[in-house]
């Protein structure tokens, strides 16, 4: 066969031939799952009243967060108003951080993003 040696250029430019065709195929199939995805997460997790809890416990789980009631812990997320080390006021959602022992998994205090990022420097 023609075709064995892989350093051959006639080798090299069939299969290019052959994935060109194939992602034009693909890159159809592809669009039409991502508008479906698109369109389920428009529809439903946007408009679900506890998807910001789903997600952010979602992604404490995710990074190693280990806690026996998350619910109660997150509610105590979103009742905390102020950094447990400079006493500043969050302005913003995403300036408050939920800090954990990267060792155990144990959440220990609820920051702004200054005061988690130097913790972590100080490691």
């Amino acid at each position: 066969m023609p075709y064995k040696d892989p350093k051959c250029p006639a080798a090299i430019e069939s299969q290019r031939r052959r994935n060109k065709k194939h992602k034009e195929k693909y890159k159809e199939k592809y669009k039409a799952k991502d508008a479906l995805r698109k369109e389920y997460f428009k529809n439903y997790c946007k408009n679900s009243p506890n998807h910001y809890k789903l997600r952010t416990i979602h992604n404490w789980k995710r990074r190693g967060i280990v806690d026996t009631d998350y619910e109660a812990l997150f509610e105590y997320y979103l009742n905390c108003n102020e950094c447990m080390i400079c006493l500043n006021r969050f302005d913003k959602r995403i300036n408050k951080h939920l800090d954990h022992d990267h060792i155990t998994g144990e959440p220990r205090f609820i920051l702004c993003r200054s005061c988690n990022c130097s913790l972590m420097s100080s490691n």
